[in-house]
């Protein structure tokens, strides 16, 4: 599962929304830990220029229909499962991407 942020203002877009074992943000061109965090404030927070922190309704309304399919959140509940075990969800329950 890939966020693909564009350059700009552009909207994020998920691709890979059914892969669950390779979440990441992908971010066009060589942003520097301000551009990162600007252009993720639509869905979570960056931390640094290496990690962002998406939080699970940014992630569910990016995934659109397929959010609403129980075998896609079955799926995406194990993920954050994982996630929490390794230290890898915030206190606000938003997950780490790479």
């Amino acid at each position: 599962m890939q966020i693909i942020l564009g350059p700009g203002s552009s909207d994020p877009e998920l691709i890979d929304a059914d892969d669950f074992k390779d979440f990441r943000v992908v971010a066009h061109g060589a942003p520097d830990a301000l551009s990162l965090a600007a252009s993720t404030a639509q869905i979570g927070r960056a931390e640094g220029a290496e990690h962002v922190f998406v939080t699970v309704p940014a992630l569910c309304r990016m995934a659109g229909i397929r959010a609403e399919q129980s075998a896609w959140r079955a799926d995406l509940e194990r993920m954050l499962d994982v996630a929490q075990r390794h230290g890898w969800v915030d206190a606000h329950g938003a997950v780490r991407a790479h």
